[in-house]
């Protein structure tokens, strides 16, 4: 969850987020990933289809940037 989905979500859907809402009602639903095999051209391309500001690189399981 990105500081832009946090104001997003907390105009649109109205309250704020709290300690007792939790962050998984306010995370985006699909998050993009890459592989550090991929091209730089994958990555901008995800980036661009998806509106992303951010993408976190994994190795299997492990985020590694």
């Amino acid at each position: 969850m990105t500081e832009r989905d946090y104001a997003r979500r907390s105009r649109a859907d109205g309250p704020c987020l709290t300690a007792d809402s939790g962050a998984r009602n306010h995370e985006p639903r699909k998050c993009g990933f890459v592989r550090p095999d991929q091209t730089t051209d994958d990555c901008m391309a995800l980036m661009t289809e998806r509106r992303m500001r951010h993408l976190p690189v994994m190795i299997g399981e492990k985020l590694v940037g």
